[in-house]
């Protein structure tokens, strides 16, 4: 594991019954990065998701979190060490307020966040009864839910409730956050503030973001480095424009059409 890197993972190996998912793989993040995972549906993204956040025990590998090996942990330790993920298919508390599921991550964390939310549009700005509150208000107004703060979840539609697990997330205040297909279902519009807010959320707290999406144009967007995984295997590794230029990565994954444009 280099100085820089927050999170690495070496060698990992995982199988379901004879099944191989994955096979060898190795990965370093560094710190304040934003870094992707492309590849094809069934290729091992979300289970090397899944070995990262202790749900799934790997076969063989290391994977160690600023300087702290996570394999044998339990899911919910994560949080304490400043991990926090999304899910492909929103994993939220039923019967809970849009509004509500944001408080519980603040008060969970039991600390003081006013510098990390500092970066909000419209911080401070308007009253509210106490500063978890005002911190859940800002998060969900940024993430262009503010309207459905007294909605329960069960009333929202996936896009919706994508956006609250993902301001969730944000509000645990993680130095590392694993984002399963973000902006699936979201407009052109919703894709770009969810982009803002990260490279925001980065450049003033130093988060470090890993995610998984298939809408290429927003992942080369965003992302300063990326991975293909194809059949469990990497199969390239490195700057956005390179890995997206590889042949490997074009034949199994991107094909001849260029959806890579970057949204503006």
């Amino acid at each position: 594991m280099t100085g820089s890197a927050l999170l690495s993972v070496q060698g990992l190996e995982l199988a379901f019954g004879g099944v191989r998912v994955l096979e060898r793989v190795n990965i370093e993040i560094e710190r304040g990065a934003v870094f992707g995972l492309i590849g094809p549906n069934g290729a091992g993204k979300t289970s090397l998701f899944n070995c990262i956040s202790g749900l799934y025990p790997c076969d063989r590998g290391e994977i160690v979190f600023d300087g702290r090996p996570l394999r044998g942990l339990r899911p919910e330790a994560l949080p304490a060490l400043g991990i926090a993920r999304s899910f492909q298919h929103p994993a939220l508390f039923a019967g809970l307020t849009v509004l509500e599921q944001i408080l519980v991550a603040i008060e969970a964390r039991g600390a003081d966040a006013r510098r990390w939310f500092g970066f909000l549009p419209g911080w401070g700005t308007r009253r509210r009864d106490t500063q978890p509150l005002r911190e859940a208000s800002e998060l969900i107004d940024a993430l262009g839910i503010g309207s459905l703060a007294d909605d329960t979840v069960d009333r929202l539609s996936l896009a919706q409730r994508r956006r609250v697990e993902i301001a969730r997330a944000l509000a645990m205040r993680p130095r590392l956050l694993l984002l399963d297909e973000p902006v699936a279902g979201l407009d052109e519009r919703a894709q770009r503030d969810l982009a803002r807010l990260l490279l925001d959320a980065r450049d003033r707290t130093g988060l470090t973001v890993l995610l998984i999406d298939h809408r290429i144009a927003w992942v080369r967007a965003l992302c300063d480095r990326l991975a293909a995984i194809h059949l469990g295997r990497v199969i390239a590794c490195g700057e956005t424009d390179l890995v997206c230029a590889d042949p490997a990565v074009v034949e199994a994954y991107l094909g001849p059409v260029d959806d890579t444009a970057p949204l503006h």
